[in-house]
């Protein structure tokens, strides 16, 4: 009874993370869309940081923007989806899994999922996250979703880089049988 508990708490905490991770993108990126857009960047860190409304029609960090739209459409529809679906097959196949190893997935299928949502709601993604150093070095514009799947997945490398190799751990989740 014990394990069956423990295992029902797992999917509730992950069923949790999952959502907080969803409504904190589309939470954040409403907020982009009523406060920022239309609107002169505002400044949080002069010369570092601030926050100016974009939509983009490419990928992370702006990739595929310039590619002809019967192309990147069908890229930036499908991509997405056939990620977020091996995702969401891994933890699946991994659901008796120790917690530790299911977070960092939960953070990128979180992110992947707030993007789609922009991608099928508007056939964009609202970012407004913008670091530059005086605008001569700067990173893409970005927002929650870009950071959830970028978190995860750095912590998702990390984890099979200390523990095992990524080969063990489909063995071990029976993914390749």
């Amino acid at each position: 009874m014990a394990l069956k508990k423990s295992g029902i708490r797992k999917y509730v905490l992950l069923s949790t993370i999952l959502l907080a991770g969803c409504q904190a993108d589309q939470g954040s990126k409403y907020w982009a869309v009523t406060q920022l857009k239309g609107q002169e960047a505002v400044r949080i860190v002069p010369n570092l940081f601030e926050l100016s409304y974009v939509e983009n029609a490419g990928v992370a960090f702006g990739l595929l923007d310039q590619i002809d739209d019967s192309l990147r459409i069908p890229l930036i529809i499908i991509l997405p989806l056939l990620a977020t679906g091996v995702i969401a097959f891994i933890l699946w196949r991994w659901r008796n899994r120790q917690l530790r190893m299911l977070l960092p997935l939960i953070l990128v299928l979180s992110g992947a999922i707030g993007n789609i949502l922009d991608r099928v709601n508007y056939g964009y993604v609202i970012d407004f996250f913008y670091l530059h150093y005086h605008y001569r070095y700067s990173f893409p514009v970005f927002n929650v979703a870009d950071m959830l799947v970028f978190a995860g997945g750095i912590w998702f490398m990390y984890l099979l880089w200390k523990d095992e190799t990524p080969l063990s751990l489909l063995r071990e989740a029976d993914v390749m049988s």
